[in-house]
């Protein structure tokens, strides 16, 4: 009867796997020795998790002229570059934006990267290549507007994300020109 055994083990981001076939007959016996290398990635979760509530600032999504879209803007480093999975998980319907750099919530199309509005499961899906020394920032929101409710944010990469609450952002005219100049907040 043959028999197979299989051996798995992780060295750092390299999977080797030993499989040894043995086929013992009347006067013949065989040994087969394979080993496999596959090269992998690490996959490393990290995980945000708070509520939109009535206390949050408003905005005009992206693509609607309505305001009233509670959002929480957070801001996310990474401590290695590569591709960066990002996930919602909640009870209401989510949609998730990436910026470089800073959001401003009167021009929400200026510094945007990637924006997911449409997933199918009524979660945010997003996708995409960061850089470190760089900041961005995800802004959660809702599809509807005037909801509220928790979240969570799970980033699957590389290595770990950082994430700062940006709590708030102030806006004021600059030289009598109406300017806006922004300024973060992180707790």
């Amino acid at each position: 009867m043959p028999q197979i055994t299989i051996m798995k083990y992780i060295d750092s981001k390299v999977i080797r796997a030993s499989t040894t076939f043995s086929i013992s007959l009347p006067k013949l016996q065989i040994s087969i020795d394979f080993l496999h290398r596959i090269e992998t990635s690490l996959v490393v979760e990290s995980i945000y998790s708070s509520a939109l509530t009535e206390n949050h600032q408003t905005y005009a999504r992206t693509g609607y002229n309505e305001a009233g879209y509670y959002y929480e803007a957070i801001e996310v480093n990474v401590v290695e570059a590569g591709v960066y999975n990002f996930g919602s998980n909640s009870s209401v319907t989510q949609f998730g934006f990436i910026y470089n750099g800073s959001f401003n919530r009167f021009r929400p199309h200026q510094n945007l990267i990637v924006a997911d509005d449409k997933s199918c499961d009524q979660q945010f899906k997003l996708r995409i290549y960061l850089q470190v020394n760089t900041a961005y920032v995800l802004v959660v929101t809702t599809f509807s507007p005037n909801v509220t409710g928790e979240f969570s944010i799970i980033v699957s990469g590389p290595n770990n994300v950082s994430f700062n609450h940006i709590s708030e952002y102030l806006h004021y005219f600059v030289n009598n020109q109406h300017k806006n100049t922004e300024y973060r907040i992180c707790l």
